[in-house]
Parts: C-alpha cells; structure tokens; sequence
C-alpha cells in the first residue's frame, strides 16, 4: 500500500536528482540546509561531491554495534575535524557529536567555483534564473 506524501515532500532517486529538484523551483529560494540522513548508498554520494562541505557525525564509542552491516564511509582524506562535543553517555553508550569540514587544501579550483551548496548543513544552490 502507498503511503500519500504532503505536497512539501519532494522525493529525489538521487542526491543529484534531489539537488535537481531545488535549482529548478521555489525550493531553492527557501530551503536553506539539507541533510542527508542515509543510507550507506547516499551517504557515499553525498560524501563524494564537492557540494558536501559539512559533517554533522555522531560516533558512538561501543562495541555494542560492532556487528552493523551497514556503516559510514571513511572520510578522514577530505574532511577535517573543527568541532567535538564533551563525551555524553545514555544507557551506558558513550558518544560524542563532532562536525567535520571539507578540507580547503583537498578541493581543486572547479570545485571552489561551484555554488556554495553543502551536504548536510549550508547554503543550497540558489533556483535558476530565467532570462
């Protein structure tokens, strides 16, 4: 059985399908962040483009999920520690929030020149412009 969608949610098959949706329309003039919340298939897109510019990670500290078969991609060769959380614990799992950055030096001239759009947190493409 389909479930009806609200007329606020668009649905993408892609990150660039969904980045497609917000260049195209209304959307871009008033989405201002978008995040990407998995799985492990958009994640590894999402990391791969140069529009991607923030992490918002939380990294559990327990062996209790050890056995996941799904998990984040490693992206310690593009993004850059800027932020962590003191150390928290509920239930007796420990976890920190942490937020990466794109490293400067790892992004070429194209990629400095592309609109300003961050996965999952800044500013998206503004909407095309009519001429």
């Amino acid at each position: 059985e389909e479930v009806p969608l609200s007329d606020e949610v668009h649905v993408a098959d892609s990150l660039n399908g969904a980045l497609g949706l917000l260049s195209s329309g209304e959307l871009g003039a008033v989405v201002e962040n978008i995040f990407i919340i998995g799985g492990g298939k958009v994640y590894t897109e999402a990391l791969s483009s140069p529009l991607c510019k923030r992490i918002y990670f939380t990294e559990v500290q327990s062996d209790q999920f050890s056995d996941c078969d799904t998990t984040f991609p490693q992206f310690a060769d593009t993004f850059e520690e800027v932020q962590a959380s003191e150390a928290h614990e509920h239930k007796g799992i420990k976890f920190m929030f942490k937020v990466f950055e794109r490293a400067a030096s790892k992004e070429s001239d194209q990629e400095n020149n592309v609109n300003q759009a961050n996965l999952p947190a800044e500013d998206v493409p503004p909407p095309a412009k009519k001429a």
